[in-house]
């Protein structure tokens, strides 16, 4: 019996989040990426420090076994994250790989790809991975995030207009990552690690995505609504929040939204 991948069970667990499901890509299309190959969620990834800004968009077709998502252009299997960056930014950087600001493999967001070096990728992971308010991300000037972040907005891609029928969540076995605070959370499902200090009963996954779609689509910038993978780059991109520190959700005000788990590093640049 072949061992469950859990980036496919992560990727699964996040379309029935966003009320979506895994499926065949179709063989005919009109462009490489569409909006029907994607859907969106809010709920940020568990314990990423590093900010970012929009709805992941998960892929729904085919993953490699390393969890990202792949097409065929051509005669060729490419990874959709990188045609993504490509359609928005152009050829890939030489000695670069394109990374994520939302740790998550299966997202094809451009506003949450970038081209780094492999050092970047390691730095990043390293962060995530911390055990404590994240040291590294604060030793490396917010100013390189904040310039991703404009960056990425000007490739910014909307959520689809469309939804597909949900089934249950996917079963899987909690996967644990660097707290939050004090807590260790799930990555796939998001729920904390049994008998810590505090606990998250009652905590429904579909309800909190409910409230963080309701949060950030108030906060998305009237030029951002609709924009796909057809859309010419924003001359310019609409200002976001700097979040001061806490653990309690916060309430975005009217500007674009950034994952509420960059506090700590935001925080720290406001009051360096």
């Amino acid at each position: 019996m072949n061992k469950p991948n859990r980036f496919r069970q992560e990727r699964d667990f996040l379309l029935w989040l966003a009320q979506s499901n895994p499926t065949r890509r179709p063989r005919k299309q009109t462009h490489l990426i569409q909006p029907s190959n994607y859907a969106a969620v809010y709920t940020p990834a568990a314990n990423n420090p590093i900010p970012y800004a929009g709805p992941c968009l998960i892929w729904r077709h085919s993953l490699s076994d390393g969890g990202y998502g792949k097409l065929r252009r051509g005669r060729a299997t490419e990874l959709s994250h990188r045609i993504a960056y490509e359609i928005t930014r152009g050829e890939v950087p030489a000695g670069t790989r394109i990374l994520h600001l939302c740790h998550r493999r299966s997202c094809i967001q451009p506003a949450h790809l970038y081209a780094g070096t492999p050092k970047d990728n390691q730095e990043d992971k390293e962060a995530r991975f911390a055990r404590h308010v994240p040291r590294l991300p604060i030793h490396r000037p917010f100013q390189k995030y904040d310039s991703l972040l404009k960056d990425g907005m000007k490739h910014y891609w909307d959520e689809p207009s469309h939804s597909q029928p949900s089934f249950l969540p996917p079963e899987h076995k909690c996967i644990y990552t660097i707290p939050a605070g004090i807590l260790e959370l799930c990555q796939i499902c998001f729920k904390e690690k049994p008998h810590q200090f505090s606990d998250l009963k009652g905590f429904d996954p579909k309800q909190q995505e409910a409230q963080n779609r309701a949060d950030i689509r108030a906060g998305l910038d009237k030029s951002c609504v609709g924009r796909g993978p057809q859309n010419s780059p924003l001359s310019s991109v609409p200002k976001y929040t700097r979040i001061v520190v806490g653990r309690t959700h916060f309430q975005a005000e009217p500007t674009l939204f950034l994952n509420t788990q960059a506090r700590a590093l935001i925080h720290h640049q406001e009051h360096s």
